[in-house]
């Protein structure tokens, strides 16, 4: 290990603590417990706040005990403070002509105390003659100059330096401290200024680098984006204003507002106006997408907003961290393909989907397979068979351990057009409710500019903070956009121009620019598009037209088998009672390891069974996922709340008969009327019944597709040509073969479920086909 790897380390934890540099280094830590630190402050992870206060209470200890420490104070004007403390070296010199210099700088070792005092000359930073600060020694050295002048050199490192006139040290005329350096040799003054080091001083350590200042006059850009901006000396906090410090401007007088960014190049103290001129190059605005030169801000999000509660925003300046810093202008990086996942991100990912949803391992790879390949995905399947939570849910296996991918929702409808998806001029009411026209763009549109940094179409990429979906914050690399239930909307109208888009690489966005009508917006390499679809039949696959099954590559998810009953049921039953705050403990657990559901109650565990059962005699003709079984549970667990504090004890008939009419019979009232009476005959357990008067009524090759659909579910499909071509006789030793294995296949229990049995009787009765 290097000294000066070690040393940008410490520097790179004194940026986001504000420890001095110095303390840090007295601390004896490894390069690889830096390391460590520096990680948890890099990605403020939970550990964040902790690691500082102990990093702050071990440089408190430091402090303390450093008894064989020496006290020096130099005394000057605040003219000549100005140059010292806001240039980048901290240093200082002598002239070792003066025997009293000499003196002086040969006792003074490193690691000594430096105290910082102002004299009584104007202009002035703080009231009267004070002690306001004080400092470490880092380096003495004597330089050979051409003058012979100013040959003893010091260097050192700023701890603290007061921001209010009740942290300062006044020195009265009788300490008769004298210009220039000297030793404390003043016990009085000596006590104090321990004290104050000790307990005061050391609970504001200085954050140098890093500031948030209102914006309080208009920006006023030169050429190379040179900002000059002048701030009253007097303001609190404005000593910090030095030559390499970072500062974003905003304002926060209707909502919080960010104007821009930069470091500060040059700083100058104009005593006439006790001002600081400062200047910035390129200094970073936050422009409007449409016009570059309108520093219009940006309108900070409420996490950042909330992250920042415990900042005091009542003066012109505000001290801030690295991280904050950050925070708000996270860090950018150039656009880049979608990266190849690392093992460990690979099998973490897949295994947080698949504890969430029955599916398995092999379909997530191959929508990683797709997205990798740089394909945009489309999710095709039944209704609730998770389509929309993959879509969710994939984004977040990507990125790395500092940042990951999210994704935006949105939900197609029949009435969406182009300008739904790329954007538009629309109609709008001014405050003075005036109508104007305004550029309000789609979701495609929305979603890739917040891939580019400040939401510009030019420029870099930038991480954002946003919340996962378990809630926690997030280090964002890239938003995506999941579109939700894409055939509701006229494809062609809706897409055709993304369709372009996405060979191009480059979307046509509208403006209100005169004479220029559209801007081009270009889509990040790693930028993906995941669309879901309903339907329980391919053969609607082919209705689609072929510039999207061109430009996305489609990945069926299927309804789980009857072989994965016990893992369906876990899976329904545990997302079912995350959506009520209600202990169920009594009634069941679920096993996490076995993915399966342990009884404690003999009539709950009965129930959610026989709705199991049910639902799956339905997806005989109609598919549907495991989101409709949770559904029916969710009844189920808020039907045994209810019942158990107004009756004290529950009627599973009832509560099994509610949820399957509430949640599954709407979904079936479209199926043909085949179908329905095959579906009511196995609710009612007269399915053989109902073959017989089918045909002895010679009407089998009506309800062909209906049978051969039941027969292949009980694998009997050979028993159809039989039916078909057989005699009473024949028929009736056909179905005492096959009632048994209708009964074990399709067994809900003794419930009888009188209003499901109303309810589809109406429903036949109303169906004409």
């Amino acid at each position: 290990m290097s000294s000066d790897e070690y040393s940008n380390t410490i520097d790179k934890i004194s940026e986001f603590t504000g420890i001095a540099s110095s303390i840090l280094k007295q601390m004896n830590y490894s390069q690889k417990e830096l390391e460590r630190k520096l990680e948890i402050f890099e990605n403020r992870n939970e550990n964040y706040q902790l690691e500082i206060q102990l990093l702050e209470n071990k440089a408190k200890d430091i402090t303390k005990n450093q008894v064989n420490s020496q006290y020096f104070i130099l005394k000057g004007s605040w003219k000549g403070w100005e140059q010292t403390l806001f240039d980048n070296a901290h240093s200082i010199g002598f002239d070792e002509k003066h025997s009293e210099n000499l003196e002086t700088f040969n006792k003074i070792q490193l690691n000594d105390f430096l105290l910082f005092a102002q004299n009584d000359s104007t202009p002035k930073k703080y009231t009267g003659s004070s002690i306001f600060g004080y400092g470490q020694v880092t380096n003495k050295f004597e330089k050979n100059s051409k003058d012979n002048s100013d040959t003893l050199r010091l260097e050192f490192e700023p701890i603290f330096i007061s921001d209010k006139d009740s942290d300062l040290i006044l020195l009265s005329d009788k300490t008769s401290v004298k210009e220039g350096i000297s030793i404390l040799d003043n016990s009085e003054l000596l006590n104090e200024a321990k004290m104050k080091i000790n307990e005061s001083w050391n609970n504001s350590y200085v954050q140098k680098k890093y500031l948030l200042v209102k914006k309080n006059q208009e920006f006023n850009l030169e050429k190379n984006n040179v900002l000059k901006y002048s701030i009253s000396n007097a303001c609190p906090f404005s000593q910090r204003l030095g030559k390499g410090t970072n500062v974003i401007f905003y304002s926060n007088k209707n909502s919080f507002k960010i104007f821009g960014k930069g470091t500060i190049s040059k700083r100058e103290f104009i005593d006439s106006t006790n001002e600081l001129s400062l200047e910035f190059v390129n200094f970073d605005v936050c422009s409007s997408i449409s016009d570059p030169k309108n520093i219009t801000g940006n309108i900070l999000s409420e996490i950042i907003i909330d992250e920042m509660k415990g900042l005091d925003f009542s003066e012109q300046i505000t001290p801030i961290d690295k991280s904050t810093f950050e925070m708000i202008f996270p860090k950018t990086f150039s656009d880049s393909k979608l990266s190849i996942l690392n093992d460990k991100n690979l099998k973490e990912g897949v295994s947080k989907i698949t504890s969430k949803l029955l599916i398995p391992d092999e379909k997530i790879l191959e929508i990683i397979n797709h997205l990798i390949s740089g394909r945009h995905i489309l999710l095709t399947g039944p209704v609730g068979t998770g389509k929309t939570s993959i879509g969710m849910m994939i984004p977040e296996i990507f990125g790395d351990d500092e940042s990951k991918y999210i994704a935006e929702e949105f939900t197609a409808t029949n009435d969406w057009t182009t300008q739904d998806v790329i954007g538009g001029i629309v109609p709008k009411m001014n405050n003075e409710k005036d109508v104007m026209f305004d550029i309000q763009y789609g979701c495609v549109t929305e979603t890739v500019l917040q891939n580019w940094e400040n939401g510009v179409r030019q420029g870099k990429r930038a991480n954002s903070l946003r919340k996962d979906r378990d809630r926690n914050i997030q280090s964002v690399k890239g938003i995506w956009l999941v579109i939700d239930e894409f055939n509701r909307a006229d494809i062609d109208k809706s897409f055709g121009q993304l369709f372009t888009a996405l060979r191009t690489k480059k979307l046509k966005i509208p403006t209100n620019i005169a004479e220029k009508p559209y801007l081009d917006l270009k889509i990040p390499e790693d930028y993906r598009i995941i669309g879901t679809l309903n339907t329980s039949d391919k053969h609607h696959l082919f209705e689609l037209s072929d510039a999207l099954k061109s430009r996305f590559a489609h990945v069926e998810i299927g309804i789980p088998s009857k072989e994965q009953k016990v893992q369906e049921m876990f899976f329904a039953l545990k997302s079912a009672s995350q959506e009520i705050e209600y202990n169920f403990e009594e009634y069941f657990e679920l096993d996490e390891i076995k993915k399966s559901i342990i009884k404690k109650d003999e009539n709950f565990y009965n129930a959610i069974d026989s709705c199991y059962e049910i639902l799956s005699l339905v997806r005989i003709f109609k598919g549907f996922g495991t989101a409709i079984l949770k559904l029916i549970y969710q009844n189920i667990l808020g039907g045994v709340v209810t019942n158990m504090k107004y009756y004290n004890s529950v009627d599973y008939e009832k509560l099994i008969d509610s949820a399957i009419v509430s949640n599954l019979l709407p979904l079936i009232e479209n199926l043909a009327k085949t179908d329905l009476e095959i579906v009511n005959s196995l609710v009612n357990k007269t399915t053989i019944q109902l073959i017989e008067k089918i045909h002895e009524e010679n009407n089998i090759e009506r309800y062909a597709e209906s049978f051969k659909k039941l027969l292949k579910t009980i694998s009997q499909e050979s028993q159809y040509d039989k039916i078909l071509q057989s005699n009473r006789i024949e028929l009736k030793e056909i179905c005492v073969e096959i009632d048994p294995i209708i009964q074990n296949n399709v067994n809900y229990g003794d419930f009888h479920l009188k209003n499901t049995v109303r309810e589809l009787k109406e429903m036949l009765a109303n169906t004409i086909f």
